[in-house]
């Protein structure tokens, strides 16, 4: 009967590969590892990989061992893995980081100094132009040449280092009124964020058209906010925009 080409058989104490028609070993030059590559082999066909964990192979294991198990789609057997680098079962999930808690987030005044030390890097202030933000033209603000009109960039990173809870808001001065031209605040609708809106009535922006900061409790869209204020004033002096970061309560 003839033999299946993958066939072995034992010649002079070395496996003989029937397919190449050449001793095993002169082939592998891994000696040593010849039985634990066979028995694995063994084990693999009988186990489907279920006995194995996927491994960071040892630096003595052959190539062709490895490459056998890659080309067949499974994990090497443990015993060609390196001691303690077997990967976990994949079941295992890595642990979620707990979202920080708004106690452990900065005063007010502090996330504050934040935002005015990230605005103070791009550049001076100064208003140029027109812009629609939020469906409506309101002055285009400036920090050196960056466009802060829509630009959620500086107040997604000051709230981030803050905690959940923690809002942040860039003001443009246009007349009277101050608007929102970027902002981490959701419209009371969730319909995106409230850039466009104004600054309601009330203390907060009679102290900011003199020129002054405001801290103190506010109701922003029906949520609790331990605010402060600051005005943004151009190389004139002229109030131009303001400040807004606010804890929620």
């Amino acid at each position: 009967m003839r033999r299946p080409a993958w066939a072995w058989s034992w010649s002079g104490g070395s496996p003989l590969c029937h397919m190449c028609r050449e001793p095993f070993l002169e082939r592998s030059g891994v000696h040593d590892m010849t039985k634990r590559w066979l028995i694995a082999l063994l084990i693999a066909g009988l186990f489907g990989g279920k006995a194995f964990a996927d491994c960071v192979p040892s630096p003595d294991t052959p190539a062709m061992v490895i490459e056998y198990f890659k080309s067949f789609n499974k994990p090497l057997p443990e015993q060609f893995c390196a001691e303690g680098d077997a990967a976990p079962p994949s079941s295992e999930e890595s642990p979620q980081e707990p979202p920080q808690a708004c106690e452990d987030a900065p005063e007010a005044p502090q996330v504050m100094s934040a935002l005015k030390d990230q605005t103070t890097k791009l550049g001076a202030p100064k208003v140029e132009g027109k812009d629609v933000v939020g469906g409506k033209d309101a002055p285009v603000l400036y920090f050196g040449s960056t466009k802060m009109n829509n630009n959620v960039t500086v107040v997604d990173e000051v709230a981030k280092k803050g905690c959940q809870g923690v809002a942040a808001t860039v003001f443009v001065k246009d007349g009277d009124e101050f608007v929102r031209v970027a902002t981490t605040l959701a419209k009371p609708d969730k319909t995106g964020r409230a850039i466009g809106t104004v600054l309601d009535p009330g203390p907060a922006p009679e102290a900011l058209k003199s020129g002054k900061a405001y801290n103190g409790d506010v109701s922003l869209f029906d949520k609790p906010y331990v605010a402060s204020y600051e005005p943004i004033t151009d190389a004139s002096g002229a109030v131009i925009g303001a400040y807004f970061v606010g804890i929620k309560k």
